[in-house]
């Protein structure tokens, strides 16, 4: 028999915490045969994981290695014997010096081609509650940002509050923080003005830019079971050019319409062919210019739940076809130096017969005065 194997602590792989629902920060192994899941856990964390795993029986590491040392190759080789698995299937990040171990013991390891756990990309009612809560506590973040920029003043080439330059860094410390209030943590907010705003991926740094695009990608997780949210809205403290207007415009045009095209049976990448074509036909082409990267430059969107990029992917990649339960988000955006970034957020739930947006903050202003 073929059993699906993980060794790795569940803090940090998502499968693990997904089939598990234990969370932990020191490696462990599971496997999966024929719909059972076990896992072996050690003295310290043993009682902690049968009341806190889900449908998965719990093994002591002392009863499947009784001598010490105790190694983790050494316990994924044990249970596979236990479970009478011959052969087992591992994701591609699986470690090499184990995989080498399994192979020495004449246990076929194959490597998982896609997802280890397909299931993952539709989500349970109590995923999608955890999702819905770091969406809420990202909104509340986004409020207090949107009420520091109104409270701030435009001096010269600053944006002043409460006698200091307003910077991305307090931006963003002052998101975090209400985030973390809510039970929340953050990693890597975006919070990004003028040319920064140019590249999707700059945090931002240093004084906020006046009369320019500030692009704020906000992604919060709940600490509850550890879900993501994920969204971004574009502001301009200030007055914004006829340029950065156009592009809002455009950018705020393709997302609404691509929200409206989200339905279950459709192929994600007939969203993000029909954005890159609704560019183009505005004008704003992709390629690189002056040396840099610009245009729309990335996927429209990605799938959300316990990590902040998983499948389904609203990309170029083909056969992504949705179904009710995926929970993706719709990210269009363009970016031009000498203009900044623009890019519109949304994670949204497939529904039976189109989506639900699970964000609520309006897209329709651009400038706060």
């Amino acid at each position: 028999m073929r059993a699906k194997l993980i060794v790795a602590d569940s803090s940090r792989n998502s499968d693990l915490l997904w089939a598990t629902r234990f969370y932990a920060p020191d490696p462990f192994v599971f496997a999966e045969i024929d719909g059972a899941r076990f896992m072996a856990a050690n003295a310290l964390e043993i009682e902690r994981a049968k009341k806190e795993s889900r449908e998965c029986e719990v093994l002591l590491w002392d009863d499947l290695v009784p001598k010490p040392p105790v190694s983790l190759s050494a316990l994924a080789i044990a249970l596979l014997r236990k479970l009478e698995a011959s052969s087992c299937i591992v994701a591609p990040d699986f470690p090499a010096g184990i995989y080498q171990k399994l192979k020495d013991e004449g246990i076929e390891v194959e490597l998982a081609q896609g997802v280890l756990f397909p299931a993952r990309a539709v989500k349970r009612p109590d995923e999608l509650e955890d999702i819905e809560h770091a969406q809420r506590a990202c909104e509340a973040g986004f409020e207090k940002v949107l009420a520091m920029l109104a409270e701030a003043k435009i001096e010269g080439d600053r944006v002043m509050l409460g006698g200091e330059t307003l910077t991305s860094e307090m931006l963003r410390r002052a998101f975090e923080l209400e985030c973390v209030a809510r039970d929340c943590t953050c990693d890597a907010t975006i919070i990004a003005s003028g040319d920064q705003a140019a590249d999707p991926h700059c945090l931002g740094f240093g004084p906020i830019a006046p009369n320019s695009l500030i692009v704020c990608d906000m992604f919060p997780r709940s600490k509850r079971r550890w879900y993501w949210s994920d969204m971004t809205r574009t502001v301009v403290k200030g007055k914004a050019d006829m340029q950065a207007r156009w592009l809002y415009g455009v950018v705020h045009e393709a997302q609404e319409r691509a929200l409206e095209m989200v339905r279950p049976g459709l192929d994600a990448e007939g969203i993000d062919a029909w954005i890159r074509a609704f560019f183009e036909s505005k004008g704003y082409t992709t390629g690189a210019k002056d040396g840099v990267m610009q245009g729309f430059i990335h996927g429209t969107g990605h799938g959300v739940g316990l990590d902040i990029h998983e499948w389904p992917r609203v990309s170029k990649l083909k056969d992504q076809i949705l179904e009710p339960g995926n929970v993706i988000t719709i990210e269009p955006g363009l970016y031009y130096l000498g203009i900044g970034g623009v890019r519109v957020e949304d994670t949204v739930l497939v529904t039976e017969d189109g989506a639900k947006n699970l964000a609520h903050p309006p897209k329709t202003y651009l400038e706060i005065p």
